[in-house]
């Protein structure tokens, strides 16, 4: 029988699998729908329901632009409370309500903390439902964090899965990576060593062959030119 620690390593391993191809997933339905298919259990339905249902209502929102000098507020009752966000240009002085798809708003945020820019503990703060995402209030005003008195630290837990994915990204954030290679279709990835820069040999090959190709056009050219003119050297010499 293996151990609950065995079957928790199992666990957050099969999370960050799942997370790395959220952080890859695209932005049309059919990606979405592909990854609820192999991950059921990260987002309930409903939360794939409402994203496309926000892609339709931008779609209308758009045929309806507003009027208006400045970039006007747009506040809206939702299931996690009010919410605001500014509205986008659509040129001319006009402004279209536009509301971020709820499973973009996350892979988007999950890229910029997976990028380990300078707002990458913020962004996975919203992720962990730590802090609201702007313009938004936290859906679950009690925190995840708890005290751990007997270890003396601060413990973690998780209301789902997505959460769950995240906070083991957190552990090992110095293994999240993006590959170097600009032509990867899937660039996010948990490396095996934090060294690491591509996320696959597939990738580097290319970077391998380009490198051996610099050091012969610096060094390999030269050498070839000097042996050739050490042998005729030698040659000269045994004539002799």
């Amino acid at each position: 029988m293996t151990s609950s620690k065995h079957n928790l390593a199992i666990h957050k391993w099969g999370n960050l699998k799942a997370l790395v191809e959220f952080a890859n997933m695209g932005d049309t339905t059919e990606r979405w729908l592909a990854f609820q298919k192999r991950w059921p259990d990260v987002f309930p339905t409903e939360f794939y329901a409402d994203s496309e249902n926000e892609l339709r209502r931008n779609a209308q929102r758009a045929k309806e632009p507003m009027r208006s000098k400045d970039a006007p507020w747009i506040y809206a009752m939702t299931s996690r409370g009010i919410a605001q966000r500014r509205s986008r240009p659509a040129g001319e002085g006009t402004w279209i309500d536009y509301a971020e798809p709820r499973i973009l708003l996350l892979r988007d945020t999950l890229r910029r903390a997976w990028a380990g820019g300078p707002d990458a503990g913020r962004c996975m703060e919203e992720l962990l439902g730590l802090r609201p995402f702007p313009g938004e209030s936290l859906d679950d005003p009690s925190s995840g964090v708890s005290v751990d008195w007997h270890r003396a630290s601060l413990a973690f837990s998780p209301r789902n899965e997505f959460e769950a994915a995240c906070y083991a990204l957190l552990q090992k954030s110095q293994l999240a990576k993006y590959c170097t290679n600009p032509e990867c279709p899937a660039p996010y990835f948990v490396a095996k060593r934090a060294i690491q820069r591509y996320c696959s040999p597939d990738c580097l090959k290319p970077f391998q062959r380009q490198a051996k190709l610099d050091w012969w056009n610096r060094k390999g050219k030269a050498r070839r030119s000097n042996r050739m003119k050490e042998r005729l050297r030698n040659g000269q010499k045994k004539a002799k």
